[in-house]
């Protein structure tokens, strides 16, 4: 009887902790397959990712920029403040540049905008002209083949983020952007995750408790949507 409970009690755990695992790994294998297909060997491509605050690559966009490291593409992220809304921003700058290295992103390939016209702050809006300006000079000067940012609702609400995403469709519009073909999907692996949390660590200025939170019940730790902007 006794032996009878082990194995019901075995059998059970496997249900529990096993076969999520094995349903996650089963995802994260045909995702990198799709991925393989459809967009191939990206070594000689340069993707350009474009958030508002350090912190964003590794809160919101770790899955893309893992996944793409792992198929040789070059990432290119351009940070268009350095984070000082409490006065930290130099803090911020050296933590951004770590979670960058330990996502595999060197820091020449780290850009950090300093311009006292694009404050952050999530009640100011920025000059569509200047963000629009300074996103289409890093396109042309790193000849960028492929543009990441925020969805329309800025991912998070956060008014920097929405204009960033309103500045790349309306350069996309002007045909100043390069232009995505199809929609992607990007899966962390439970290693990939862990990378993330590790990168995240790095922004210790920023480890309130609710972002601590974040990190473990938000999906964008785990999968990136990305459409097509029209």
């Amino acid at each position: 009887m006794w032996l009878f409970i082990n194995w019901l009690a075995s059998l059970l755990c496997w249900f529990i902790y096993a076969y999520p695992l094995f349903l996650w790994l089963r995802c994260v294998k045909r995702r990198r397959a799709q991925l393989s297909k459809c967009l191939g060997n990206l070594e000689g491509k340069v993707a350009l990712l474009a958030i508002a605050h350090p912190d964003d690559e590794c809160m919101f966009f770790s899955p893309c920029i893992l996944n793409l490291r792992r198929l040789s593409c070059r990432i290119v992220v351009a940070c268009l403040t350095p984070g000082g809304y409490r006065h930290n921003g130099e803090i911020r700058k050296t933590e951004l540049l770590k979670s960058c290295n330990l996502l595999g992103i060197p820091e020449n390939d780290v850009l950090i905008v300093e311009d006292q016209r694009l404050p952050d702050n999530p009640s100011i809006s920025w000059d569509y002209d200047i963000v629009a300006s300074l996103l289409e000079a890093v396109i042309v000067n790193r000849k960028i083949d492929f543009v990441f940012t925020f969805d329309q609702f800025g991912v998070s609400g956060h008014l920097n983020h929405c204009v960033i995403h309103r500045c790349c469709r309306h350069l996309l519009q002007q045909h100043r952007m390069p232009a995505a073909s199809e929609k992607l999907c990007f899966v962390n692996s439970p290693f990939d995750l862990l990378q993330s949390f590790r990168s995240m660590a790095m922004h210790r200025s920023q480890l309130q408790w609710f972002r601590v939170l974040y990190l473990i019940y938000s999906r964008y730790m785990l999968v990136n949507h990305f459409t097509v902007l029209e």
